[in-house]
């Protein structure tokens, strides 16, 4: 008589709270902003609410700006940028406009100092 080994089920994923907080800290390439995708996609399919993001970059590719600005603009969760430190060149099109619900008011002063 021959007999099946069973496979132990995987363990549940752990589940993420209703708001995260998470730090972005690199240029605006596109294996940068793919992590960005794949963070908030992960926490957007686990239900977050809320995410927030300590946002620190020195720029790169313009075309990665647009494509964060405009995923940032589409999520369907809350999402707050903070700047903590520089955020220069293709960065700053990635950061939504003041009134946002995203914009916090280190965007609306940095966009005053940089005149954008």
């Amino acid at each position: 008589m021959s007999t099946t080994p069973v496979t132990p089920a995987a363990p549940p994923a752990p589940t993420l709270p209703p708001e995260i907080y998470a730090i972005f800290c690199g240029g605006m390439e596109q294996a940068a902003a793919q992590k960005i995708v794949g963070g908030l996609t992960y926490a957007t399919a686990n239900q977050v609410r809320h995410a927030h993001i300590l946002f620190q970059s020195s720029g790169g590719l313009v075309g990665d700006g647009v494509f964060l600005y405009n995923l940032f603009r589409s999520l369907p969760i809350e999402l707050t940028l903070n700047n903590v430190g520089t955020v220069m060149s293709a960065a700053l099109v990635a950061k939504p406009a003041p009134g946002w619900h995203g914009c916090d008011l280190a965007c609306a002063e940095m966009e005053q100092e940089y005149a954008i």
